[in-house]
């Protein structure tokens, strides 16, 4: 990371500009505040890593950890949806399923930055709990290795390796109606949980991105989740939800962190984190 991090300023701008600091987009649980990764579910072996001071005695520049989805909602915030609308919730389909928000015009973190686990209302639509009746983790917000499970179950020949999500969804996109139900049945449950935002925020703009909406897919994703969050909502009959794909989509999270950089020094705050200006900010 330290080393992609160098690689990337310097291809950037000239060695003699300052740095004015490096953004960190990773999955929740985390505090942001330490710049600690917790115990995210799907990285078994990352648990209580000091991301930020780690890299920041490396690089030795101000280094801002962020949840991935909230740097996907700070992304498309700064490059894409600016002219969309002030309040929107970006609704980020990865490796798992996360939600990040823009409120009353400034991104929400919520009091420890793990605002947005969509996984947890998942759960409890669907009725995925414990032993004890807590929310548990639902397969379907694991949409990479749960299609990929689902479309072997269902007798499709799927290759071995990173490209097996891909290759599910090029099948979906060329009409196999094994990999269409795959799909559809991911998105079904995926969209639950949107509604539950809707009906917790009371947005009329949901963003859908992330590496697992892949073009192939995305129309699938966005008819089921654009049916949840207009049909089941209980302000449905007041407000028609607009669903809108990212314009950042695959890259969303990743040009998030760098633009949670500017973010945080240059855009007034209300107060969504304690903010450090940067010494050579006017």
């Amino acid at each position: 990371m330290t080393r992609l991090a160098l690689e990337s300023a310097e291809a950037a701008h000239p060695a003699s500009e300052a740095l004015l600091g490096v953004g960190v987009a990773v999955p929740g649980p985390l505090d942001t505040h330490a710049g600690l990764l917790l115990d995210p579910p799907l990285f078994r072996d990352w648990k209580h890593v000091a991301l930020k001071a780690e890299l920041a005695a490396r690089l030795d520049v101000t280094v801002i950890v962020e949840k991935d989805s909230t740097a996907a909602a700070i992304g498309e915030r700064w490059l894409g949806a600016a002219d969309r609308a002030d309040d929107f919730v970006y609704l980020y389909l990865g490796a798992g399923v996360g939600s990040g928000a823009f409120l009353n015009g400034d991104v929400y973190r919520g009091r420890t930055g793990n605002a947005g686990e969509v996984g947890q209302l998942c759960a409890i639509a669907t009725g995925w709990l414990t032993p004890e009746g807590g929310p548990t983790l639902v397969p379907e917000c694991a949409p990479t290795s749960t299609v990929v499970e689902r479309a072997r179950a269902a007798g499709m020949v799927v290759p071995p390796g990173d490209a097996a999500y891909e290759w599910v969804c090029a099948a979906a996109g060329s009409g196999d109606r094994r990999a269409v139900a795959v799909i559809d049945e991911v998105a079904r449950v995926i969209g639950l949980g949107a509604a539950g935002l809707i009906d917790l925020l009371d947005v009329e703009l949901l963003i859908i991105g992330g590496p697992a909406v892949l073009p192939a897919v995305a129309d699938i994703y966005h008819r089921q989740i654009t049916a949840a969050v207009n049909g089941f909502p209980m302000a449905r009959h007041l407000r028609e939800v607009e669903v809108a794909r990212s314009h950042l989509n695959r890259a969303a999270a990743a040009v998030g962190a760098a633009s949670s950089v500017f973010h945080e020094v240059f855009t007034p705050s209300l107060g969504s984190r304690t903010r450090t200006a940067h010494p050579d900010a006017v």
